[in-house]
């Protein structure tokens, strides 16, 4: 009673970070995918850490609270307990002070002691968020693997002889052969389903090979300490994450981005017209729900040209924006980094006059 408004405030709060704390939770396991392609990793872990503390934090004091409620109600209670018995003692001092005493010694115990196992309890607790918590950044890929060469650049990627299929499955991939050189401009095509996007999953190490092998200037990548690929290597697909947060925390990342550099990626990106109309500090909700398709592609592309990575894979990473405002981002793209290795995905026929190489995917062999 004592504390009951205070508790309800309190239970107000921790459910508030509850939500925020789950729903980053379940952006973060469906965008799974999203945060290794675009190696977001140590920025994801860094958001969880900070909104798992305030979790932490909130309950913590709220479990306090409850210990102080439950002890002075025991306390209360212990005393309303004795009071008779002392008064019985009194009257009958001379002849029940042996059961007295045991009936007194019994409450004491109980009393001192209960309180004490509601701290273990609550310890026993915090350790075991604390495991979960571990396990989550060893599974964000915290830990990296046990290949250490590191890889600074890579000049010319191999695939050779590869053989892909998936398990009792026709296979996707049959004896593909293909080399591609530092700053070319690929596109691929072909039609859903014909392993256009497997060639780069492949890549990345999103998929194993079941034969043949792939190399980074003639060394097979599976001598690569993976976080390294990465680092130059940026792969998108057609839904990526984006964060319950304003757009301008969606394209940097929190990270302090030069005004010009920011400015860069808005007009090469096309995200002019949306931020006219709703600002930098609009708040996009969950997956994006209340902008367009369109629109959230281009802030995911946006904030990927500010990763600055060396290959950009863009796997129908535009496929939700009209073709006219495609056509006029990819060649903002080509034109600004020209110096990078591009290869975009697509089902669509247009803009092919855009690249150097087009390959086409077709029943499990790549035709250039």
């Amino acid at each position: 009673i004592i504390f009951s408004n205070i508790i309800v405030n309190k239970i107000k709060e921790i459910k508030d970070r509850k939500e925020v704390y789950y729903s980053y939770i379940n952006q973060t396991i469906s965008g799974y995918s999203s945060i290794k392609g675009s190696k977001l990793e140590n920025y994801i872990i860094k958001e969880f850490k900070h909104r798992n503390h305030q979790y932490i934090l909130k309950k913590h004091e709220f479990n306090k609270l409850i210990v102080c409620g439950n002890l002075i109600n025991e306390f209360l209670d212990m005393i309303l307990n004795i009071f008779p018995i002392m008064i019985g003692g009194i009257y009958l001092y001379n002849k029940t002070i042996a059961v007295s005493t045991i009936i007194t010694y019994t409450y004491l115990t109980g009393y001192i002691f209960d309180p004490i196992k509601n701290i273990s309890d609550i310890n026993t607790k915090f350790k075991d968020m604390k495991i979960s918590f571990i396990r989550i950044l060893e599974v964000m890929g915290k830990k990296n693997n046990n290949n250490h060469t590191l890889l600074k650049k890579i000049n010319k990627i191999e695939f050779k002889n590869i053989h892909f299929f998936y398990i009792d499955a026709k296979p996707v991939l049959k004896n593909m052969n293909l080399v591609i050189n530092d700053m070319d401009k690929i596109m691929i095509i072909g039609k859903n389903g014909s392993g256009k996007s497997s060639i780069m999953k492949l890549l990345i190490g999103f998929y194993k090979q079941n034969k043949g092998e792939i190399l980074f200037d003639g060394i097979n990548t599976s001598n690569y300490n993976e976080n390294t690929i990465r680092d130059n290597i940026l792969y998108l697909k057609e839904k990526e994450m984006l964060l319950n947060d304003s757009i301008l925390n969606n394209i940097t990342l929190k990270r302090k981005i030069s005004n010009n550099l920011l400015n860069k990626v808005i007009n090469i990106c096309d995200l002019k017209d949306l931020i006219n109309r709703k600002s930098l500090n609009h708040i996009i909700n969950e997956d994006g729900s209340n902008i367009s398709g369109g629109e959230k592609q281009k802030i995911i592309l946006a904030r990927s040209l500010l990763l600055n990575k060396k290959i950009l894979i863009l796997d129908e990473a535009t496929n939700q924006i009209d073709l006219y405002k495609e056509r006029k981002i990819l060649k903002n793209i080509l034109k600004t980094y020209s110096d990078r290795t591009i290869i975009f995905i697509s089902h669509r026929q247009s803009n092919q006059d855009l690249f150097q190489r087009i390959l086409k995917v077709e029943k499990g062999y790549v035709h250039e």
